[in-house]
């Protein structure tokens, strides 16, 4: 329920050890769910917010290279993007779902990947590269329902400004 006190021990945490990935992944996530309270706190415009909290989860990630769980935290960090008024950089995040594909270890999660590059691909504008995605993600799920609409979505390759995941959550 304090939030801001979180946040100055998150960041003393990270003072302290540095090295330590869960410690910038936690002060990321601060930054992310409680923007409100960092933008007062610090005097960041909420873009600034954005880029300290998508930073944090970066460098945990990059402290623990082969944890999935952080590099999809961090990848996710993209798709939140827009609702801090910041335009994502849509290299970077495919780079980062990328990774998160390299680190699937199972089917489960690697149809999970899939159908979140293939929403990465449409918000991004490149349609043709997001329905590859989603039919690679019926070939382990055939028939699934969200990786025929975003198919749908991709139409037949024509450029598209998909704003949102149009109702397409797992």
């Amino acid at each position: 329920g304090k939030p801001g006190r979180a946040m100055d021990r998150f960041r003393r945490a990270v003072e302290l050890d540095g090295t330590s990935p869960d410690y910038h992944f936690n002060l990321g996530q601060a930054y992310y769910l409680f923007r409100d309270v960092a933008q007062e706190k610090y005097g960041w415009s909420l873009e600034e917010v954005y880029q300290h909290a998508l930073e944090e989860s970066r460098r945990g990630s990059e402290l623990k290279p082969n944890d999935f769980e952080l590099a999809r935290d961090y990848a996710m960090t993209f798709l939140g993007a827009e609702s801090f008024g910041v335009t994502p950089d849509w290299a970077k995040a495919r780079a980062a779902w990328k990774r998160c594909r390299a680190l699937a270890e199972n089917n489960e999660r690697l149809f999970t990947i899939l159908l979140y590059m293939a929403r990465v691909e449409l918000r991004a504008g490149a349609p043709a590269d997001a329905r590859k995605y989603a039919e690679e993600a019926l070939v382990l799920r055939p028939g699934n329902a969200v990786a025929q609409r975003l198919i749908e979505l991709s139409g037949a390759g024509e450029k598209t400004d998909t704003p949102t995941t149009g109702g397409l959550e797992r």
